[in-house]
Parts: C-alpha cells; structure tokens; sequence
C-alpha cells in the first residue's frame, strides 16, 4: 500500500507481538485481538477503546486467533503453552 495510514487505533504499554480482526457482520464496531510482549491479549473496539485485557502467557504472546464465530480466540505463547479463551467469559 502507498500513501498514509487512515487511523491510528490506539497507543499501547507493550509492545504489540501479533494482531488479529474480527470484523463485524451486525452494523457493530469492527473487533481486534492484540497479543503483546508482557503476555498479555487485548480486545479492542475500532475507536480504539479496550474492551478486556487477559494476562495470558509467562513471556510474549506470539500468536493469535479467532475462531470462525468470534466466540473464542486460541493464543500461544513464548512460554510454550497454547491456550483457548472463551469472548464471553467474565473472568
């Protein structure tokens, strides 16, 4: 692509490792995961507001998924681990 960025969706206190869209198919905000270096994941609206923060792994996220319906996202870590989190879950 050429030319500037359109938006910026946020400033973060971690470096961001991986990132994953989830677009909306409702008329709602556009969804994104954004596994970070302290281990962390967020889940962030398109105006760029955080909607969860999950510290997640020992060590960087280092990738991440949604599954299909958006019900879940799969991380894994530099810890080794590959980990399943339910969207919907309180904790």
């Amino acid at each position: 692509m050429e030319g500037s960025p359109i938006a910026k969706l946020c400033d973060l206190d971690a470096y961001c490792t991986t990132m994953a869209f989830m677009p909306s198919s409702k008329g709602a905000d556009n969804t994104f995961a954004l596994g970070c270096a302290d281990g962390s994941f967020r889940i962030m609206g398109e105006t760029g507001r955080e909607e969860k923060k999950v510290d997640a792994h020992r060590g960087a996220v280092v990738s991440l998924r949604w599954s299909f319906d958006g019900s879940a996202i799969a991380t894994a870590g530099e810890d080794g681990t590959v980990k399943v989190w339910s969207r919907d879950r309180k904790s």
